[in-house]
């Protein structure tokens, strides 16, 4: 542990490469999220569609409650069959969008808070405890960012299931969700939600950061060299812990967010996210709160293992790149500095050839 935390503090010493920066952490974690969605997105649409189907307290969309159950695979293949496989990527500009107003600024957060706010010590805070301390404000906080991002893309992701029902469109456009959620609930719409959202990526980053660096770390104190199978096995168990935990508060947050709302904004099935859970327990009981508990999970543990390894790929590329271009701006400045001083010599040798000159 103390060579641990020697080596955390020392770091807030040196001169930290532009990878370790926020911009560059930011860059890269959402360069990284965006090619980990363009693999896994139709998981999160086939989560999205499990969580809200066979929603017995929803009386205000009754053909959507009228619906019949079906599993996983079902889902996957009706939504194929019926709306076209381009279908499973509907609303996937708005998850992208997401990832710049919240992927970004959490990775980026985390990492400043882990070095800066929350730092391990050997008196009470442990390398854990302030990995997942950090993790869980900054997953917090982040998820206020991109909550309407997140609202849009829930009502793009039930556009296909709402035309086969012959069910009034909430958006056609880019923008559509954005102006149907402000001329029905106001500015507010923007944010519903937000609280069980806010709390599943508090879960999402302890499972997700938190887990993948403990595990990270486990590994490497095994004497096992840091490389890609060590990354894919951190990834992949943080994707299942992930997954765990932030089922139940993905439903709910789900609910909120599509649930039709009065003139006031306020929400005509659910009155908050405790009456949520509360309806959705008994009516459906733990089956309902885990509902997309298995495309979730085959989505996050993917996601995790795609976004991690192009993650430190990219720190990698980055670091040794501004490593060699520190060399080359070094040597260049040697030399600069060289030709300045040969010019200087030069001006110094003729300065005294003039006064030698002048005094004959």
């Amino acid at each position: 542990m103390g060579n641990v935390i020697a080596v955390v503090l020392g770091a807030r010493e040196k001169e930290r490469t532009f990878a370790e920066s926020f911009w560059g952490a930011y860059t890269l974690t959402v360069g990284s999220a965006w090619m980990a969605e363009m693999i896994t997105y139709p998981f999160d649409l086939i989560k999205t569609r499990l969580q809200l189907q066979g929603e017995f307290v929803n009386k205000v969309d009754l053909k959507m409650f009228k619906e019949p159950y079906r599993g996983t695979y079902d889902t996957f293949k009706g939504v194929i069959k019926e709306e076209g496989f381009f279908s499973l990527y509907k609303g996937m500009q708005w998850q992208l969008a997401r990832h710049f107003l919240y992927s970004g600024p959490r990775m980026a957060g985390y990492d400043y808070l882990k070095l800066w706010v929350f730092p391990p010590n050997e008196a009470y805070m442990t390398t854990f405890m302030s990995n997942s301390i950090s993790g869980m404000t900054a997953g917090f906080a982040a998820s206020f960012l991109g909550n309407p991002a997140d609202v849009a893309k829930v009502y793009a992701q039930m556009e296909g299931k709402r035309e086969l029902l012959h069910m009034r469109s909430r958006t056609s456009v880019l923008l559509g969700a954005f102006r149907t959620l402000y001329a029905t609930s106001g500015p507010m719409g923007f944010w519903k939600g937000c609280f069980p959202n806010a709390f599943r990526a508090s879960l999402i980053n302890l499972g997700d950061l938190a887990c993948y660096d403990l595990s990270k770390d486990y590994i490497l104190e095994l004497k096992i060299r840091d490389g890609l199978p060590t990354h894919i096995a951190s990834s992949a168990f943080s994707g299942l812990i992930t997954s765990l935990l932030s089922t139940p508060l993905d439903t709910l947050k789900t609910r909120m967010m599509n649930q039709p709302v009065d003139k006031r904004g306020r929400g005509k099935v659910y009155r908050s996210t405790w009456n949520c859970l509360r309806k959705t327990w008994r009516f459906e009981g733990i089956k309902g709160v885990y509902k997309g508990f298995v495309p979730n999970c085959m989505r996050n543990s993917p996601w995790a293992v795609i976004f991690w390894i192009i993650y430190e790929r990219g720190n990698e590329v980055l670091t040794v790149a501004q490593k060699k271009w520190r060399k080359r701006w070094k040597r260049h400045r040697k030399r600069l500095k060289r030709a300045r001083e040969r010019c200087a010599r030069a001006k110094e040798r003729e300065r005294k050839l003039r006064e030698k000159n002048k005094s004959k």
